[in-house]
């Protein structure tokens, strides 16, 4: 379903000659939500932090080929959501099996739309994840409150993990980290109390 605009909070940006907006807020009570590209005419191009948080019968998100910038922890707390889906126009994001991951988007770089990336988890899977070969990094908030979770694979592709990237994975029995691994961020493994 693609809601009306009065569900979604948004600012228009630049304040005095607005060219696209970020959604701040979503106060629908859709279980599946198509993200719209365009609010007021202007392009959706982010979604702020904790913009969909604490939606509990949120299943299913697809986001919208405009979007550039996703805060790590703006679907915190969707305990319930399954599976992201987004336009396959998207340059930025792509998604593989419901996760939601980020692609090199530096021009003059040598893997210039290869995903990169891991960006978010959706907190309603669950058991045992493998991230992909050829993830170097798992971003901010990415596995953020993902109870069902119980066990994580990575390959010695990934060198960082971010802050508060498996905090409060009270049910994440192992994780085997890379080999490779140069960052872990502050609270990447807080209250993962199993």
């Amino acid at each position: 379903v693609c809601p009306p605009e009065s569900d979604f909070t948004y600012r228009k940006i630049p304040l005095n000659n607005p060219t696209k907006a970020i959604i701040t807020k979503y106060s629908g009570k859709e279980t599946k939500v198509i993200v719209p590209e365009t609010l007021e005419g202007l392009p959706v191009t982010s979604i702020a932090s904790k913009a969909f948080e604490g939606n509990e019968k949120l299943t299913y998100v697809k986001l919208p080929s405009t979007l550039v910038s996703i805060a790590g922890n703006s679907f915190n707390l969707c305990s319930a959501l399954t599976a992201f889906d987004i336009d396959s126009a998207n340059t930025t994001f792509s998604v593989i099996d419901g996760v939601l991951y980020r692609k090199d988007t530096s021009p003059e770089s040598a893997t210039y739309g290869e995903i990169k990336t891991l960006s978010a988890f959706p907190a309603g899977k669950g058991g045992h994840f493998t991230i992909p070969y050829g993830i170097e990094s798992i971003g901010a908030y990415a596995f953020d409150h993902c109870y069902n979770l119980t066990s994580v694979d990575m390959y010695n592709t990934v060198t960082s993990i971010n802050s508060n990237a498996f905090s409060y994975c009270w049910n994440l029995e192992r994780i085997r980290l890379s080999d490779n691994l140069t960052i872990l961020g502050q609270k990447a493994l807080a209250h993962c109390d199993s």
